[in-house]
């Protein structure tokens, strides 16, 4: 994806964590059982990002959620949004690795704002030590656009439910008569097809993804926080159906209904026609700025 977004730009590919999910094990019970694992290539990430360090003269790092991505030698960042991890077994020990994990980076970036416009409440709230607040982050830009799609469903996440969240999406549009777009969330697949009112298209670009979502009145997506940030941005209105076992995506859909910005329910419960006529009771998002604290943040490294 990356690649795609940036191709003047070196890139090179890091150590795989091999994550592996599960249709009905819960995310937080299968990523225990993995965590020797991801702790042996969290080393060979630290090693191979001294070397890159090295090799391509690197006075800074900024690090999405990977551990390993530092060194003691330069300015390392993590920017995360989850401070709090919610995690139904072993929580109290989950949280205790994770914050000293944090505590290795020289600082922490939260991509949200504090207090009452948080979006994402109690993940992002702050802990005992010092954190920085960027405001949100998105590479979505609002401007004028026509309404082509009563409903437009953005497809990601990890397999096997990014397919099973596809079958029944997919079902359940051909159900409605209405104009419905279907992004499937495979970066590198431009497939496009049309059957009957809906279009598929496998992956769109940052642009394209742009504009499909202001010309849609409504978005289907999973609650992950990218998400849910874009569609901040963009002022859309939107129905969240959350990865099934994963507590971060349950808890922010969750909030939002609780705020009566957006109605979820759970994949294995979504009806299309019963979700729009709940949605009709929850405001949507009011527009909110991006980008706003990233320079400022950034400078005040140099």
């Amino acid at each position: 994806m990356l690649r795609l977004e940036f191709p003047a730009l070196r890139s090179h590919q890091l150590v795989s964590y091999g994550a592996t999910y599960s249709a009905w094990v819960p995310l937080t019970l299968k990523i225990l059982f993995q965590a020797p694992k991801f702790l042996a290539a969290m080393r060979k990430e630290q090693a191979q990002m001294e070397r890159l360090r090295i090799a391509e003269k690197i006075d800074l790092i900024i690090s999405d959620n990977r551990y390993g991505c530092r060194s003691k030698s330069i300015p390392s960042v993590l920017i995360i949004h989850q401070l709090r991890l919610r995690a139904p077994l072993f929580n109290s020990l989950v949280n205790y690795l994770h914050h000293f994990a944090i505590r290795k980076f020289s600082a922490c970036w939260v991509p949200d704002e504090p207090g009452g416009k948080s979006l994402s409440g109690q993940l992002s709230a702050n802990p005992k030590w010092n954190v920085r607040y960027i405001g949100l982050l998105s590479r979505m830009a609002e401007k004028p656009s026509s309404i082509s799609y009563a409903v437009t469903a953005i497809l990601s996440g990890p397999e096997p439910q990014r397919t099973i969240f596809e079958r029944i999406v997919r079902t359940e549009l051909k159900r409605s008569e209405k104009k419905c777009l279907i992004v499937r969330g495979i970066p590198g697949n431009t497939d496009r097809r049309s059957e009957g009112l809906i279009d598929e298209v496998g992956y769109l670009p940052s642009r394209e993804i742009n504009e499909a979502i202001l010309s849609s009145e409504l978005i289907i997506a999973r609650s992950g926080y990218s998400t849910v940030m874009d569609l901040a941005v963009l002022g859309k209105k939107a129905i969240f159906i959350p990865t099934p076992g994963q507590p971060e995506q349950e808890y922010l859909a969750n909030e939002l209904m609780r705020k009566g910005i957006a109605f979820s329910l759970q994949q294995d419960r979504f009806k299309l026609s019963y979700a729009l006529e709940r949605s009709r009771d929850y405001s949507g998002f009011s527009k909110m700025e991006s980008n706003s604290g990233l320079k400022e943040a950034i400078e005040s490294l140099e």
